[in-house]
């Protein structure tokens, strides 16, 4: 077990280093600060209660930002890799295509961790200013926000491996926006009128990721009760998917020509 493990660490080292250097990064960081700052203006002028608009603006516009890193690094950890040629001197020591790819979703894994930590330093001084408290439930809501980025980069991970970059983004954002309207996409399959479109749609929910699971916004906001159970299968969901991506995305590695 040592022996796989050793050659994932290391790509997975590389990796961190090499997003860490990346603008993409804090181009998309930016993004987040301003739109928090953004929330925070308007929970001046909001009948809402400050610190509970600038919760839900934060959560909201954390989960969003990290899916969108997520997404970006994901879909270029792979092609960046073959476009450079460095592919090639990985894969050709005993590096299995499965190591390969684990050690870049784990490298990713670390930078998006990294980043959801400096979020929260950004968003626990605006509550503070907006009046409000920090709570322990937050770190649950921390938590959803990484699994989200981390099944956002599994997926992006998963269609750049047979895919352009561009491709990739696109397809993934897609699907993102698709899983965070799951309940409206069985909602349209059961007023489908053709049993082909009821299918499909039924299908569809099945399949997409369900992006759902991890909308922290307004459970924080209104500080609603998580059910221990509930908080488990989210993560066991997350996960078992983003373990199955990982998979299936060292798969289509496996039969490319490097």
């Amino acid at each position: 077990m040592k022996a796989w493990l050793r050659p994932v660490l290391a790509i997975a080292r590389v990796a961190f280093s090499e997003i860490v250097r990346d603008k993409i990064l804090y181009n998309v960081f930016v993004v987040m600060v301003l739109l928090m700052g953004v929330g925070y203006l308007a929970s001046r002028l909001s009948y809402v209660s400050p610190w509970r608009f600038v919760t839900n603006m934060g959560f909201t516009g954390m989960g969003l930002c990290s899916l969108a890193v997520g997404i970006l690094v994901g879909a270029n950890a792979i092609p960046r890799e073959f476009e450079r040629r460095t592919a090639w001197v990985a894969l050709s020591h005993p590096i299995t295509r499965y190591q390969f790819v684990w050690g870049k979703m784990l490298g990713i894994c670390c930078v998006l961790g990294v980043n959801t930590l400096i979020m929260e330093l950004v968003f626990s001084v605006l509550l503070l200013l907006s009046g409000g408290e920090w709570s322990p439930i937050f770190i649950y809501g921390f938590w959803l926000v990484m699994l989200q980025a981390f099944l956002g980069a599994a997926i992006a991970i998963l269609v750049s491996s047979f895919s352009t970059v561009s491709l990739a983004v696109t397809i993934s954002i897609g699907l993102s926006l698709l899983g965070m309207n799951i309940s409206q996409l069985r909602f349209l399959s059961d007023r489908a009128e053709s049993e082909a479109g009821r299918l499909g749609l039924v299908i569809a929910s099945y399949l997409i990721p369900n992006f759902e699971n991890f909308q922290a916004g307004e459970i924080m906001a209104y500080q609603l009760p998580i059910s221990p159970s509930l908080a488990a299968a989210t993560t066991l969901y997350a996960f078992l998917v983003i373990t199955m991506f990982t998979i299936i995305a060292a798969f289509f590695l496996k039969r490319r020509e490097v």
